[in-house]
């Protein structure tokens, strides 16, 4: 899959998040407390810009699993997307720490 994301223009790469954004906001209607579902949806909002939109549900999905290691991620890529550097680094290393059990 890296070569096709890399093989996008910015243009191409918005389009592709918006409809990976679209299917996930589908899922998360059929189950709203996913917390898998939840981090895929807040990763597609750090990709399209949005980190108080995605910080929110990264924040769900921690809530509902913190031992997820992709909740974590999520998270860690909303607070870096709204510049708060101190927080995304903490999210990041939690998501280390839980990667590496």
């Amino acid at each position: 899959m890296p070569a096709v994301w890399g093989a996008l223009d910015d243009t191409q790469h918005r389009e592709l998040v918006r409809e990976v954004h679209g299917h996930i906001r589908r899922a998360i209607q059929l189950d709203g407390d996913d917390p898998a579902t939840l981090s895929q949806l807040a990763m597609a909002y750090a990709a399209l810009k949005d980190g108080e939109a995605g910080s929110r549900l990264a924040l769900r999905a921690t809530e509902l699993a913190p031992n997820s290691p992709d909740a974590q991620a999520a998270l860690g890529m909303n607070y870096f997307q709204m510049g708060k550097t101190v927080d995304a680094i903490a999210a990041y290393r939690k998501q280390l720490r839980l990667a590496s059990h």
